[in-house]
């Protein structure tokens, strides 16, 4: 499996000095694609998916129809049974996570299944009254209980916590987590010492930050820029850790044409509600990917919980 599969990413919350950029788009059109996703990722579903799935979907659904519809309930639950010992989230099979010879158990909690996957979700649900303050207060606990990746400056929590995973920063990993810390003490669910920790991710994550190209490695110290999908992931965690470099990273990552993959626009389309003025050019980048022969219920989730936001927010 790609890795931008595992930990594709999320859109930031209204709140803490960051505001959507709110600008006349085609919301029908963008709803229309939005209810086409959700249908398409149910088609596709074969009730044996992952957090990342059942998480993104329950939000679409929750975007489109409100927290109240019946189905919301019904695939977060699907989340909430794939809760893992440590409060956290993962992937419920073993994985090869940097392709290197060491599989992590299927009980691995992973960080970024923890802040992007199911945790952006649950904070909406939870400010909408609809997920338990203590589902908050638990992605809350696991991520502190993350190890830690040696060297600076600043802090990297590891990919997961398994032991194979501690010796690599993946960047956007990392600012995810921040991201959710940050977004989770908005909401007054914290810990003692999560500022401190929040102010040294977001240290880590501006020092590999490439302003000529708007892009961080996947790996630090890596020469080559990661993915589209990951470097969103990036992109807007900073709007919340460093609004500056987010704004920057975003305006680069929106004026990207010719992606290299067909999955590679659904990082500009995770950015819309940032960048409201360039949800008309992205239709048809959006159709096809929906529409392509390589689409799965996981990625099929992630198009629709995107467009679903920016029906909602541009």
């Amino acid at each position: 499996m790609s890795a931008w599969v595992v930990a594709a990413a999320l859109v930031l919350l209204v709140g803490a000095g960051v505001a959507w950029e709110r600008q006349q788009s085609p919301e029908p059109e963008w709803e229309r694609r939005a209810d086409k996703a959700i249908a398409l990722t149910k088609r596709l579903d074969n009730g044996k998916e992952g957090v990342l799935t059942y998480a993104f979907l329950a939000g679409a659904v929750a975007e489109r129809r409100g927290w109240e519809n019946p189905e919301v309930k019904r695939y977060l639950g699907k989340v909430y049974g794939q809760r893992l010992d440590s409060g956290g989230y993962g992937l419920n099979y073993a994985w090869d996570a940097f392709s290197d010879g060491t599989v992590n158990p299927r009980t691995t909690t992973y960080t970024v299944s923890v802040s992007g996957h199911a945790g952006r979700v649950m904070l909406d649900g939870y400010r909408e009254g609809r997920v338990p303050r203590e589902e908050i207060v638990r992605l809350v606990d696991s991520l502190l209980k993350m190890p830690r990746v040696t060297g600076g400056p600043g802090v990297c929590l590891a990919y997961s916590d398994s032991r194979y995973d501690s010796r690599r920063c993946v960047p956007n990993v990392n600012a995810s987590a921040g991201w959710f810390l940050a977004r989770a003490r908005a909401e007054s669910v914290s810990r003692p010492g999560v500022d401190a920790l929040i102010a040294a991710i977001a240290e880590r994550d501006a020092h590999s930050y490439r302003p000529e190209s708007g892009f961080w490695p996947y790996i630090e110290g890596d020469r080559k820029n990661q993915d589209w999908a990951h470097n969103a992931l990036n992109a807007e965690s900073e709007l919340e850790l460093s609004p500056a470099i987010g704004k920057q990273a975003v305006a680069k990552m929106m004026a990207l044409s010719s992606p290299p993959r067909w999955i590679d626009p659904i990082g500009q389309v995770e950015l819309l509600p940032h960048s409201c003025g360039n949800a008309p050019a992205m239709l048809r980048p959006f159709d096809g990917m929906l529409t392509h022969p390589r689409q799965t219920a996981q990625t099929a989730a992630q198009l629709a919980y995107w467009s679903a936001r920016t029906a909602s927010h541009c």
